[in-house]
């Protein structure tokens, strides 16, 4: 589901079954079901147009297999993972201040083929391994705290949605770009000042007031070089959103609709998050809804969230450590997360939508990120 007014644009495709999205998962962890080239290239007209085929080639179950399958038929099991290969981490609600503590471990990351809606290719399971530990901020960026640094308000509104405007409403109208920089800045207000991860250039407007960079890049070899505060890469935000689940919600299956773009209910995504269902096309106070694991809030819905790393990963490989820790400036970021106007579908953990970075809408925030650094 792509906003309107600049998203960038998602083929939709016509879809042979949209069936159940309930996948068998054994109580031990999991590992990949699918390894990179698992599928067809259906999923590659969403890449050709921007998108990484999320929001119109799902693929799951048929409605009248009577239980868990692919979009082939057969049945979906998710194998035990390897306790030699990876060793997950404790999920455990370790916050303070309004930042919460992840710790390094390794997880499955992407969705199985069972999936409702998930993307052919693009979207294959991996298992990811995260050397760093990194504390990551409990709900996204409020406008009170966007503020507190001097800045300009730059949440509004226009036909397609709106930002609610209370203080501890998330900061919409937000860019990439605008994320880097209030990053930078944080760093720099910080006791003692931390260095800036980011280096921004060929810029023009000011920091909540129409700033707009040509290019952008990470300071040092990796993100993880970094002391100061940054996004989370696509890897880091998954882990987190995760807290150990598999499904599509952190606290469950998603609910199939009747086709791509409905905007259907659903049980589990209404207990956690602001989405089209639900929102009034709105933003709404951060905190609002129930948080996962990590005890993060609003990782789904509400607004979406900037990351780094490619726009798609349709040659996802099977396995990877610190997946994609450098970072590569480009015409298109991923936001992940879905936002307050999405559908179930854009609100999957596993899905992303991509947007240029110095794009701005209602609803476009982010939260940010530290490596714990030994």
């Amino acid at each position: 589901m792509n906003r309107s007014g600049g998203r960038a644009a998602v083929v939709l495709a016509a879809v042979a079954s949209l069936g159940s999205a309930h996948c068998r998962e054994p109580a031990s962890n999991v590992r990949p079901a699918g390894a990179a080239g698992n599928g067809a290239t259906v999923g590659e007209a969403g890449k050709a147009a921007g998108g990484d085929g999320d929001a119109g080639m799902p693929t799951g179950g048929s409605a009248s297999s009577g239980g868990p399958s692919t979009a082939g038929g057969e049945a979906c099991e998710l194998a035990p993972l390897d306790a030699v290969e990876c060793e997950p981490a404790r999920v455990e609600k370790q916050c303070a201040s309004g930042w919460c503590k992840i710790p390094a471990g390794c997880f499955v990351m992407g969705a199985p083929p069972c999936e409702w809606g998930r993307a052919q290719r693009s979207q294959n399971e991996m298992l990811a391994t995260l050397t760093h530990g990194y504390e990551i901020q409990q709900h996204e960026v409020t406008q009170a705290e966007w503020t507190a640094l001097g800045l300009t308000n730059p949440s509004g509104s226009r036909d397609d949605g709106r930002d609610c405007l209370e203080p501890d409403c998330p900061v919409g109208n937000v860019s990439l770009t605008d994320a880097l920089a209030y990053a930078n800045l944080l760093s720099e207000r910080h006791a003692p000042p931390l260095a800036a991860c980011y280096s921004l250039s060929g810029c023009t407007g000011k920091l909540g007031e129409g700033l707009s960079c040509k290019s952008r890049a990470v300071v040092g070899p990796s993100v993880y070089d970094c002391a100061g505060y940054r996004l989370p890469t696509k890897a880091e935000w998954e882990y987190a959103a995760r807290a150990g689940a598999r499904t599509a919600f952190y606290n469950g299956d998603i609910t199939p609709q009747a086709g791509v773009g409905v905007c259907g209910a659903d049980a589990k995504l209404e207990a956690i998050a602001w989405y089209c269902f639900n929102s009034g096309k709105t933003t709404h106070p951060v905190g609002g809804k129930d948080p996962n694991g990590w005890g993060l809030f609003d990782m789904l819905g509400n607004a979406s969230e900037w990351t780094t790393g490619g726009p798609s990963d349709t040659n996802r490989p099977a396995a990877a450590t610190d997946y994609e820790a450098t970072f590569t400036d480009d015409l298109i970021f991923p936001t992940k997360g879905g936002f307050m106007n999405a559908d179930s579908l854009s609100c999957r953990i596993a899905g992303q939508l991509p947007a240029p970075p110095n794009e701005r809408a209602p609803g476009s925030g982010f939260r940010l990120v530290r490596t714990l650094l030994p």
